[in-house]
């Protein structure tokens, strides 16, 4: 038990440390790693997979792979959603750097006025043409389950960015961002299965 821990603290600042001599390339791993689990489980949960690991007959016109899925929400998480967001925050930090009541709901009002509707719009349509959907099918997704989506990280996400901006100390932003982006990316991996 005791080997366990040490090697669970060693490997936790071994990460911290990465964070800070290799953000990007640590940032791109770990929400490859977590956008990837996330669509594994909402598959999981949402789509009944057979044990040939093609989905069910619920999932519309077209018939999709679970591992096609998987790496689409992965490619998206690790090439596009770090560097996008890692730029996001630095220049919100830059822009506000307060972390008062006041500093936090701007903030919150910038990510949910300019970010959330990027990443839902970019999620939805790069993860579902990944996936092979055609565009117009991608953007009839989109139509259909972003404004929910939208709605719903309104509340979520804007919980999460609060405790993480206000009260989180900084070395542990990123993990605790990482932690609430997991649930939402579950969600919004759930969403777009919906729509199907």
């Amino acid at each position: 038990m005791g080997s366990s821990r040490t090697m669970l603290a060693l490997q936790w600042g071994n990460y911290l440390q990465a964070l800070k001599t290799q953000p990007m390339r640590t940032k791109s791993v770990t929400s490859f790693a977590l956008f990837g689990t996330g669509s594994a489980v909402a598959q999981l949960v949402t789509l009944g997979l057979n044990p040939s690991g093609q989905c069910s007959s619920a999932t519309g016109s077209w018939q999709c792979s679970a591992g096609r899925k998987v790496a689409a929400c992965a490619a998206f998480g690790g090439v596009l959603y770090a560097p996008g967001m890692h730029f996001w925050y630095q220049a919100v930090d830059r822009w506000i750097p307060s972390t008062t009541l006041m500093g936090t709901c701007c903030k919150l009002f910038l990510h949910s006025t300019l970010a959330a509707p990027a990443i839902i719009s970019s999620f939805a349509l790069t993860t579902k043409t990944l996936e092979g959907c055609p565009l117009e099918e991608s953007i009839a997704a989109l139509k259909e389950r972003g404004p929910k989506m939208w709605l719903t990280a309104l509340g979520f996400i804007n919980v999460g960015l609060f405790v993480n901006y206000r009260y989180m100390p900084l070395p542990y932003r990123v993990p605790f961002g990482n932690l609430v982006q997991f649930v939402w990316t579950m969600y919004q991996s759930w969403e777009l299965y919906r729509a199907q």
